[in-house]
Formats: structure tokens, sequence, C-alpha cells
């Protein structure tokens, strides 16, 4: 497969690989045949990939690991290679074809991708544990609150969160 083989290329030519995801919960990342695939090849070629968000769904994911680490389980642990799917029928079909052909099966296939998952999930937890006890660096609670101000603000939303602001205030010193 000549494009398996060009993105081995490039892979080791780079070296690393990053999983650049829009959202940790329900991301289109699992069900694409190509990222799985890609996932599949570095692991193969001894690469860790790392996981990056945005930083309100990064915060939101540490939130999770703390408070109910279950979702995070079940929604890194719910992959079904024969079920990912390429804008491209011939590119899904090839893919799978290597896939077989490799050896590996779609169940091994399934939790290698969950471990890359559930691996990059737990680095970025590390980070920011690590961050908070060295830097003193605001807890993951408090990144959320600052992104959903910035979000807020840059919706117009500015009012609205001020006033949550004098709310909380009032509450702090009572």
């Amino acid at each position: 497969m000549l494009c398996a083989e060009v993105f081995r290329n490039a892979l080791q030519l780079a070296g690393s690989m990053l999983i650049v995801l829009d959202k940790w919960k329900g991301s289109a990342y699992k069900t694409r045949i190509w990222t799985i695939f890609e996932n599949h090849v570095a692991a193969e070629m001894g690469i860790e990939p790392r996981m990056v968000l945005p930083a309100a769904e990064e915060a939101s994911l540490i939130i999770t690991l703390e408070s109910d680490r279950r979702q995070v389980v079940d929604e890194f642990g719910n992959v079904d290679v024969e079920k990912a799917e390429a804008r491209e029928p011939a590119d899904m079909y090839s893919i799978k074809l290597e896939i077989v052909k490799s050896c590996v099966g779609f169940d091994e296939l399934n939790k290698r991708f969950s471990t890359c998952l559930v691996n990059c999930a737990t680095r970025l937890f590390g980070a920011t544990l690590l961050a908070e006890t060295l830097n003193g660096d605001p807890t993951p609670q408090l990144q959320l609150q600052i992104a959903a101000k910035e979000t807020a603000a840059a919706e117009g939303e500015s009012t609205r969160v001020e006033a949550e602001d004098l709310s909380m205030k009032g509450r702090t010193r009572g």
C-alpha cells in the first residue's frame, strides 16, 4: 500500500506524532480508519503519540479524570475498528485489508488504539499534576473557568460572566 509506506517514511523522519482533537468526548478521531491506522503504524514503530486539545477540552478531560474517570474509560474504551470509516470507500477497504494482512486483527487493534488514547490522557494528567506541584499553576477547574470566560467574552456574553463573578464574590465574603 503506497500511502502506508509514505506515512511510515514521514513518521520515521518526524520521529513523533501528535493526535490533535477538537474535543475528547465524542471525537470523530476514533471513528476514522486513517487515524486508527496511523496510530497502528506509530505503535509498530515504537512511537508514542501525544494528544493536543483546546485548553477548555484539556481542562474538561483533566477534571473528568479527577472526578469520574469511568467516563474517560468508557469513551476511550469504545473503539470499533471494523466500523471505522473513510471518506473514500476504497481507502477504507484497503486499510482494513492491510490490518488483516498484518495479522493484528480488529480486536487487538481496538485494544491498542484504546491503550494509545488512555496513555495520551495519562500523560496530559501527569503533566498537569507536575505543573501544579512544581509551579503552583492553577488547578484544572480554574483553567476551565478561565477558558469559559474567554469563550463567553468572545461571544459577547461578558456581562453575564461578570454578574456571575460578582455573585460568587458576594458568597465568599459572607
